[in-house]
């Protein structure tokens, strides 16, 4: 079931593609179709969504086209901890192989302004970054979003199971509740999910899908941070794609909703997200 994890050293994207390329194709052939309930509610709720393993191809040709050669080019991530976002087909165009782990748990890009400087310390000489952010939320076969059924489990379980928890707690705060300071350094990041989703949670109590709302929330909170941890002037080109990981039932293909896409090079930033779905669509 699982085709890749994540590990702490780096690896340049053309070597991922080169060493698992076949095992993965053939994980990808081994899902079974996504029944209508999931379908539909992955249609409502994160429309423009697609199987994540159709950007397989996308994600190194964009980097080309904009002159970011795939051996000369690092992976970071900065996605949940759950292992279920390094399983099957939830993010294959980036997790086969190494990459340098910039988040914690709900995405968040917990390694900071110092873990980034380290992988940026890591560019091949005349190379380049390519950094994917995302948030993460289940939809299981009955179209539930927030849930998920696991690889080996007879029964359904949260995802993000930060998100879900973090919710349920803030829905018992007071109207008008400010998250106070925590002492406990055993559990930051979840004190530092609880502060965002009570901060937005009006809003996720009045969206139709409270859980969709929380991927969304986390994932603009992901994104916020991470444009403010990296450089705009850095002396290399850096590529950021962000989006929802859509978790699936075990044997179902896992979907990606991309959000961003954006290049840094040259001291400027241009949004190329347009141009990567075209080039999506163009390679299914």
């Amino acid at each position: 079931q699982h085709v890749g994890a994540i590990a702490s050293s780096t690896c340049s994207i053309r070597d991922t593609w080169a060493r698992v390329g076949n095992t993965v194709n053939q994980e990808v052939e081994d899902l079974d179709p996504v029944p209508q309930p999931c379908l539909e509610a992955i249609r409502r709720e994160f429309a423009g969504a697609v199987p994540a393993c159709k950007t397989k191809e996308a994600v190194p040709e964009m980097l080309q086209k904009h002159g970011l050669m795939a051996e000369k080019t690092i992976l970071c991530s900065s996605i949940c901890s759950d292992e279920i976002n390094r399983e099957k087909s939830s993010w294959c165009h980036l997790t086969w192989g190494e990459n340098f782990a910039l988040g914690g748990i709900a995405g968040l890009p917990f390694a900071g302004k110092t873990g980034f400087k380290a992988f940026a310390s890591h560019v091949p000489d005349k190379g380049g970054l390519f950094l994917f952010v995302a948030s993460h939320v289940g939809v299981n076969q009955e179209g539930v979003i927030g849930k998920v059924r696991r690889h080996g489990q007879s029964h359904d379980s949260s995802s993000c199971g930060a998100g879900v928890a973090g919710l349920a707690w803030a829905l018992e705060q007071p109207e008008g509740s400010v998250l106070k300071p925590n002492d406990d350094q055993l559990d930051y990041q979840m004190e530092t999910v609880k502060a965002v989703l009570l901060e937005h949670i009006e809003e996720i109590k009045e969206s139709i899908s409270p859980q969709a709302s929380v991927a969304r929330v986390l994932y603009e909170e992901c994104i916020s941070r991470v444009k403010r941890i990296v450089p705009t002037d850095a002396q290399y080109p850096i590529a950021i794609m962000g989006g929802y990981q859509i978790n699936t039932d075990d044997h179902l293909p896992d979907y990606l909703l991309v959000k961003d896409f954006y290049l840094l090079k040259d001291g400027q930033t241009k949004d190329v997200k347009e141009e990567f779905l075209s080039l999506v669509q163009e390679t299914q």
